[in-house]
């Protein structure tokens, strides 16, 4: 028999029944509850000398009988917990003859989630206290596991916030703390991790040695012994060990070449490390700053006026995508070298290339050139070539102020997009920076008005230069490597693969998990993956999906055309316009639409952007590789 819905009637009292001029009567000893989420036994009695039967519709409380004595039954009312967010009712019927139907109505509260607000807490080692929140509507109680730390309450009941008092850590070692929260017959723990006193170090941790000075000195901390050592024999230390406070001095011959000389300091103490980097410059008139000694890339940043050098013998990072193995090897060797164009991002060209990049020249596998000795900023393609004047590689040299980065959505975004000339500003066309086709390394021009017009450059690109259409023969990795000038038209007259690869996917040009030799960004950056587009929009409380501004009063909020932006409280992107899959001639909507690329592929010669429109933005859009669109660089 089923009493979850309806149990069979019952014979109160037969004595009673029987005497036919007693008065019928059936009465609740109670007609309303109220239960927590948590569910759980409720009891009942209901009086009665009539026949009378159980509905029971619901189908999280079971009823049934658990004691009988004359004309009253007790009833067990069992509820099972309730896990949904709203709270939620029950009714449970009981129809007698010859007498009024009862009704008997449960309410159970909503489930509350109930838990810890952090589980991990770090602090500095002269912090004396730190807070948690203990969530839910239920009673807890708290222990420490370290009695240096105190509670300011042990137990309550409902959500309150906690405070952990410490004194201030004197040693160099951490100390940490469990706090243990029960609620109900679960433990939430936090822990907590006071760091160690900085009682060692070294200063200066940079140092700065002058062409024609031979001794510099350093200072160590420390109330233990320590060691230290130079991965650079040109620089000897008069000492590489001992105990205590020490200042240590460091010899070196004068630099008589045209390159900086670099060191690197290695002090242990215990079980820290420290490191002293020392650079001696070279002589002013001789010096090339290495643009490549952290890293190589297709892409490098001019900030001040000066000489400049980078490696020439291997192409990009020198990640060769797994598909492209077969194809291309990193390692070139270029026979001569060139500035390929360059632009002020403006309507106007430079008067010639040695305006923007002089005395351009292959020397030892490096390629040094000096800039105009007032910076103006812009962008430069430099190209290397073989002995068939074949271009077998190119870099981008970006001139403008050091970027700054900012942490937003877990990712270190660029205060700009690639190749722009100035930070994002408000209706400023320089905000916009290049253009780039999915997995090219090639930068677009850039425009250099709302009108869509595009940037001025020298040589000057002529309308038939600007586009190739993709075919078997130009829609390759080495045409591209050989044309990395020109847009490359994935649908000609109407019909083509919509990617600049013509027969072979090579869905590896870009990569979430890596940069690879045909990622644009510079040394230490990459393209962004969708999913830090999307991090990056939902970091300012925006949805990261597609989003009408019509649906949405916050995303309507930072669509602003008037300023050429999309903008909220973190960030602002430059509404930028495109270069469509079909036309390399013109950028579409400039100034009211956008796609900002990622580094995810999709499928059917497809890759994800974040597409803004007039109407709607979607940070997780999926459209054709055909594209080029700005990019937003990311920290690797």
């Amino acid at each position: 028999m089923n009493l979850r819905k309806v149990m069979a009637g019952l014979l109160a009292l037969a004595a009673f029944a029987a005497c036919k001029e007693e008065e019928h009567f059936m009465t609740l000893s109670e007609k309303k509850f109220s239960i927590s989420d948590d569910g759980g036994d409720l009891y009942v009695d209901l009086s009665a000398n009539v026949y009378y039967r159980v509905v029971n519709d619901n189908d999280f409380v079971t009823i049934s009988p658990v004691s009988n004595e004359g004309p009253v039954t007790t009833y067990c009312l069992s509820v099972e917990p309730n896990r949904e967010d709203n709270s939620r009712t029950a009714r449970i019927k009981f129809i007698g003859d010859y007498v009024t139907p009862l009704a008997l109505d449960i309410t159970q509260s909503k489930f509350v989630p109930y838990g810890v607000s952090v589980t991990e807490l770090e602090v500095a080692f002269n912090a004396t206290s730190a807070e948690f929140e203990v969530l839910g509507e239920k009673a807890w109680t708290a222990t420490c596991d370290n009695p240096a730390f105190t509670l300011s309450r042990d137990s309550g009941e409902g959500s309150a916030v906690v405070t952990v008092s410490f004194p201030e850590n004197e040693t160099e070692d951490p100390v940490s703390a469990v706090v243990s929260v029960r609620i109900k017959d679960e433990v939430f723990n936090v822990t907590i991790t006071q760091s160690g006193a900085m009682l060692s170090g070294v200063s200066p941790e940079n140092l700065e040695i002058g062409y024609n000075q031979t001794s510099a000195q350093f200072s160590i901390f420390s109330t233990k012994s320590w060691t230290a050592s130079c991965d650079n024999p040109v620089f000897t230390l008069s000492a590489t060990s001992g105990s205590g406070d020490s200042v240590i001095s460091i010899s070196c011959p004068q630099n008589e070449g045209e390159d900086a000389i670099y060191g690197k300091v290695t002090v242990n103490i215990g079980d820290l490390t420290f490191y002293v980097n020392i650079v001696q410059t070279a002589d002013p008139g001789m010096a090339y700053v290495d643009l490549s000694r952290n890293g190589c890339s297709n892409s490098y940043i001019v900030s001040k006026a000066g000489n400049y050098k980078f490696k020439a013998d291997i192409r990009g990072n020198g990640v060769v995508p797994e598909s492209a193995a077969a194809l291309i090897q990193a390692a070139i060797n270029p026979d001569h070298v060139g500035v390929l164009w360059c632009t002020y991002n403006s309507l106007t060209a430079p008067q010639s290339v040695e305006a923007m990049v002089r005395n351009i020249k292959l020397v030892d596998g490096y390629i040094k050139f000096s800039s105009a000795s007032e910076l103006t900023p812009g962008n430069a393609v430099i190209a290397a070539y073989d002995a068939s004047n074949a271009i077998i590689w190119s870099w981008h040299i970006w001139f403008t102020d050091e970027p700054a980065t900012s942490e937003i959505g877990g990712a270190y975004w660029m205060d700009r997009n690639l190749g722009a000339t100035c930070a994002n500003i408000k209706g400023d066309i320089k905000s916009c920076g290049l253009y780039y086709q999915w997995g090219r390394k090639d930068p677009m021009r850039a425009p250099a008005s709302w009108d869509g017009t595009f940037s001025a450059t020298t040589p000057e690109l002529g309308e038939s230069e600007q586009e190739i259409p993709v075919s078997e023969i130009n829609g390759t990795i080495a045409a591209s490597i050989a044309n990395p000038r020109q847009f490359i038209n994935t649908y000609p007259g109407g019909a083509g693969p919509k990617d600049w690869i013509y027969n072979t996917e090579h869905v590896d040009r870009w990569m979430d998990s890596k940069k690879t030799m045909f990622d644009p960004c510079p040394a230490g950056y990459k393209v962004p993956s969708d999913a830090q587009l999307v991090s990056f929009v939902e970091a300012a409380g925006l949805p990261g999906g597609s989003v009408k501004y019509s649906k949405d009063e916050n995303a309507k909020a930072a669509y602003k055309p008037d300023d050429h932006v999309l903008e909220t409280s973190l960030w602002s992107l430059p509404l930028c316009g495109m270069i469509s899959y079909n036309d390399g001639t013109n950028i579409v909507d400039c100034g009211s639409t956008a796609r900002y690329v990622s580094s995810t592929c999709s499928t059917d010669a497809k890759a994800y952007y974040c597409n803004i429109n007039a109407s709607a933005f979607n940070f997780a859009n999926s459209a054709t590789r055909g594209h080029a669109s700005a990019v937003r660089c990311v920290k690797e």
